[in-house]
């Protein structure tokens, strides 16, 4: 199995698909979903007979019986709308404190702290290094980082935050509706 496409073979077979633009298959995916799930299964399809030729050392890996459920699974982000402490629990599963910490890399007790809310893991004076040390949790976790709903926040945030520095005006017209907003309750 190869690590890369032949586009030019593609381009030979298809060559109707090489007017289409994003929105074109974007349109396309949305009127046809079951062409996306088509694909979809098919990759599915393709790696677990590869992964089922490789050969791996140490821990067996996890038995994959291909049914729709652990391709959605495998497709769909997760979120969660819990704090952040009990988002980590999540994450930790039966595993020690101790060991997920050090995949992070992080002092338990340090993250012990965090998951008791003694230490915020928000920190507004430094969006970036809160945004960074999330992101490093969410490895660890192996979940994408808007897993944490923290992340999500400071994530829009930080793009209201983009857009009001480029256009200022902005602000002024926002500020006046926040505020008669906040007059009528």
């Amino acid at each position: 199995m190869t690590n890369s496409a032949n586009w030019e073979h593609a381009k030979e077979q298809y060559p109707s698909t090489t007017k289409l633009t994003e929105s074109d298959w974007i349109a396309f995916f949305d009127e046809r979903p079951d062409v996306m799930h088509q694909i979809l299964g098919d990759i599915f399809v393709i790696t677990k007979a590869h992964n089922a030729t490789v050969k791996k050392s140490g821990r067996r890996p996890r038995y994959i019986n291909g049914n729709m459920d652990e391709l959605w699974e495998m497709i769909t982000p997760k979120y969660s709308t819990d704090p952040f402490g009990e988002s980590v629990k999540q994450l930790i599963g039966e595993q020690s404190i101790r060991s997920f910490a050090a995949r992070i890399p992080m002092h338990y007790w340090s993250l012990i702290r965090l998951m008791r809310g003694e230490r915020q893991i928000v920190n507004p004076h430094d969006i970036a290094s809160s945004m960074g040390t999330l992101e490093m949790i969410a490895k660890a976790g192996n979940v994408h980082p808007t897993f944490f709903v923290e992340y999500r926040t400071l994530y829009i945030f930080s793009m209201f935050s983009e857009v009001f520095a480029a256009k200022p005006n902005f602000t002024i017209g926002l500020t006046r509706k926040l505020s008669e907003i906040q007059h009528k309750s």
